[in-house]
C-alpha cells in the first residue's frame, strides 16, 4: 500500500512540475473546495443538520461568488450523493494541478470563530524536481511548503469585526494529505445554520489576496 501510495504521487508530482511553465502562463487560476462529509459520512451534527449538507452550501456559494468576481475557475472535490477518499481528492487535485486548495469544517459553537490549520510534519524540506521520484503522499505538502507559509497569515487579517480569529496553525492533517498545492482546512464556528454564510466575505477576501500574491 504505501509502494502504491508513492508511485501514485510520484506520478502526480511528475505531472505537476512538467505541466508547471505552461499552467503558470495562464491568467485563469483554479481553486478546488472541499466541503467536509460525503454520502457515507454525514460529519459533524449541527442543530437539526449535519456538516455534509452545510459546508456543501457554503463551499457552493463561495463558488459562485468567486467565479462570478474573478476570473478563475471553483471546482468541488465531489458532488452531493458521492463517496470519495482523501486519497482521491489528492490525486483529482494534483492531476487538474489546482493553485489552491481549501477544505472547508463546520462546527458548532457559542461564537462565530475561523481556524486555519495547513499540512506541516517535522520533514526536512523537499527540494521539488521534474524528474520522476517516489515521494510519501505525506510529504506533498511541501513542494509549496513556503507559500502555505506566507499565505497562512491571511485567513485571520480579514475586517470582518463579527468574527474571531484564531492563528493558523501546522499539522500533519489528514484532510489535507497528498495535496501539492498550496492547501488549507478552514474550521468554521457557527451558532446557527444561518451563520455559515457570515463566512463568504473573510473567505473569499483572503482567496483573493493569495490569488493575488501568487
Amino acid at each position: 500500500m504505501f509502494i502504491k501510495k508513492c508511485i501514485i504521487f510520484a506520478l502526480a508530482l511528475s505531472a505537476y512540475t512538467t505541466c508547471s511553465a505552461f499552467w503558470g502562463s495562464s491568467n485563469r487560476r483554479t481553486i478546488m473546495l472541499s466541503p467536509a462529509g460525503d454520502a457515507q459520512n454525514p460529519g459533524r451534527a449541527l442543530f437539526d443538520s449535519f456538516e455534509r449538507g452545510v459546508a456543501r452550501q457554503l463551499a457552493e456559494a463561495l463558488k459562485k461568488r468567486l467565479e462570478n468576481e474573478l476570473n478563475i475557475r471553483v471546482v468541488l472535490t465531489h458532488e452531493a450523493g458521492e463517496s470519495v477518499t482523501q486519497e482521491q481528492k489528492a490525486t483529482f487535485a494534483n492531476r487538474l494541478k489546482v493553485d489552491l486548495y481549501l477544505a472547508l469544517s463546520v462546527i458548532p459553537g457559542d461564537r462565530l470563530t475561523l481556524s486555519s490549520l495547513y499540512y506541516k510534519t517535522a520533514n526536512m524540506p523537499l527540494q521539488p524536481s521534474s524528474k520522476l521520484s517516489l515521494y510519501p503522499s505525506t510529504q506533498a505538502y511541501l513542494f509549496n511548503a513556503q507559500k502555505t507559509s506566507n499565505w497562512a497569515s491571511l485567513f485571520s487579517k480579514q475586517s470582518v469585526t463579527s468574527l474571531l480569529y484564531n492563528r493558523a496553525l501546522g499539522a500533519p492533517i489528514k484532510s489535507l494529505e497528498g495535496i501539492l498545492a498550496p492547501a488549507f482546512d478552514v474550521e468554521m464556528t457557527i451558532t446557527a445554520l444561518g451563520d455559515v454564510y457570515s463566512y463568504l466575505e473573510p473567505l473569499s477576501a483572503a482567496l483573493k489576496e493569495m490569488l493575488h500574491e501568487q
